[in-house]
């Protein structure tokens, strides 16, 4: 039995929105393991029942962090990809994921970043533009 104070924190955390199954996994540990709990209190207990509720998508999540970060912060693929790793998100899904939300609308990101560049920094030489647009997970060959 899960107590109510644990459920309830545990719920309103996976409303806030969408998480990775490794995320949830490390969460969950995290509040076992600061409050003490009893021994019946276990990790996989609470982990199937949030399995039961399907919270657990890490392709719904992956989609929608991709989203996210191309439509708010306009990273390219390899910024998104690298994130995703970091997410422990699987490879096959993270290449799924990039063929179908990202490389679609690269070019057209790339050139948003290119006239936004050229507007604000008009002293920048092509070098310098590059660099940027690498940081922000931009292939070398994409850029030329």
């Amino acid at each position: 039995m899960i107590p109510d104070f644990l459920w309830n924190r545990i719920e309103r955390w996976l409303n806030l929105r969408p998480h990775s199954r490794w995320e949830i996994e490390f969460y969950v540990k995290r509040r076992i393991k600061k409050w003490q709990l009893r021994a019946e209190v276990t990790e996989k207990g609470v982990l199937d029942m949030i399995e039961k509720m399907g919270c657990i998508n890490d392709e719904a999540f992956a989609r929608w962090w991709a989203e996210g970060r191309v439509e708010f912060k306009r990273f390219g693929p390899i910024r998104i990809r690298a994130e995703l790793m970091q997410k422990h998100v699987d490879r096959l899904l993270i290449d799924e994921v990039i063929s179908e939300v990202v490389k679609p609308v690269e070019k057209g990101l790339i050139d948003e970043w290119k006239e936004q560049i050229a507007a604000k920094k008009p002293d920048w030489d092509k070098q310098k533009t590059i660099q940027f647009l690498t940081r922000k997970g931009f292939s070398y060959d994409s850029l030329q």
